[in-house]
């Protein structure tokens, strides 16, 4: 595998979990050391695996063996972990794919704040000596110690201590868009709160396709080591890999990480994923293109396609077994849903939302009946 100047790979080599158990064998038959990080453990050395007995709540589960039984490592499934190594002969880092139904059950409601509510905090944590940090909006995303705030006519200005930037106050505008998010620190650091604006009131500063972001991403991170964040379902998360979807040629798979919590998950790009880089929030936010259909012909055409499987039936989501036109202008739908078979009928409202370049696309199906066969 290519390497770039520094001894990085320029593409991270990942293996899913089967594959690096095979990969731990052949590599400790070969006597050399095998290291992983995992997020909860920290590094081990190990010298083995082995397959566990099933548990009632388990499925493939696997205890990764060290010396003595020390520091042992139990995962519950391996189907739900890779593995990523970014330099030869280096430690491998374990990576846990959260389910997209557990990813999206809601957010969590103590690291977002209104940015009246954030203030708030904020001039208490000031009288306390407890400083937050901000961070420069329309900057290049340098935290700062906020020292006192002043709000008036929709803005915020935030008095900052003394830094290396001599920057002397942080201005807000229109904060009723304004939202913050906690990012906790690495390796020990202090966490900082980043803003991120609903909806941006500036254009943004560049926008790449998604081949071209790969580019971006592999020099950002292996040739200056910088991070590069994605601002995904108004979320701030840290890219950790990007390649191609062999399965589906121009398509990509991202790997992105979330610092709260430590979940990661990996998402599908579609080729015509646009990346928007926003100064406000020093991020690349992603954004979906929605197209409508309200033509039979175009609906049924659009559901036929193989990233069809999955459809949102008046926001239910549902598998897609076929779809045929029975007469003139009217659709006939058969989705499965778990063991049962549903059938629906369009309307003459039917309509087909389909969001394109969106991480993974997604067809939203409204104004259709239910048949009770």
């Amino acid at each position: 595998m290519e390497l770039n100047d520094l001894g990085f790979y320029k593409k991270p080599r990942v293996l899913s979990g089967v594959k690096f158990l095979s990969h731990i064998t052949e590599t400790r038959k070969c006597g050399n050391r095998m290291s992983v990080y995992f997020p909860h453990k920290g590094t081990i050395d190990v010298i083995d695996w082995r397959y566990e007995p099933l548990m009632e709540c388990d499925s493939n589960p696997v205890t990764f063996l060290t010396q003595w039984s020390k520091n042992d490592v139990y995962v519950q499934c391996i189907d739900d972990w890779e593995f990523i190594q970014y330099r030869p002969n280096t430690q491998w880092t374990a990576i846990k794919l959260e389910k997209e139904e557990e990813y999206d059950m809601g957010p969590l409601f103590a690291e977002r704040y209104k940015a009246k509510d954030y203030f708030k905090l904020l001039l208490n944590a000031i009288y306390g000596k407890n400083y937050f940090c901000v961070m420069v909006e329309g900057g290049k995303g340098h935290p700062f110690e906020a020292t006192g705030v002043q709000i008036e006519d929709g803005n915020a200005i935030v008095i900052v201590a003394p830094n290396d930037e001599h920057i002397e106050r942080v201005v807000y505008t229109d904060i009723d868009s304004l939202e913050f998010e906690f990012t906790p620190g690495l390796d020990g650091k202090p966490g900082y709160y980043r803003a991120i604006r609903k909806e941006p009131l500036m254009k943004p500063e560049k926008t790449l396709d998604a081949i071209d972001f790969q580019d971006f991403y592999i020099k950002e991170t292996f040739d200056r080591l910088k991070e590069v964040v994605v601002l995904y379902q108004e979320k701030f998360h840290t890219v950790l890999g990007m390649q191609q979807n062999l399965a589906k040629p121009g398509n990509y798979q991202l790997y992105l990480m979330r610092r709260l919590g430590g979940t990661v998950q990996k998402v599908n790009i579609s080729s015509k994923q646009q990346f928007e880089y926003y100064k406000n929030a020093d991020a690349w936010a992603i954004e979906p293109t929605e197209v409508l259909y309200t033509k039979v012909d175009d609906i049924k055409e659009q559901l036929r396609s193989d990233d069809a499987a999955w459809i949102y039936v008046s926001g239910v989501k549902k598998k897609l077994k076929r779809v045929s036109e029975i007469s003139i202008g009217l659709l006939h739908f058969t989705f499965v849903n778990g063991e049962q078979i549903e059938h629906f009928y369009s309307t003459r409202g039917v309509r087909l939302r389909v969001r394109e370049g969106k991480i993974a696309t997604e067809y939203l199906l409204d104004h259709v009946k239910r048949m009770h066969v």
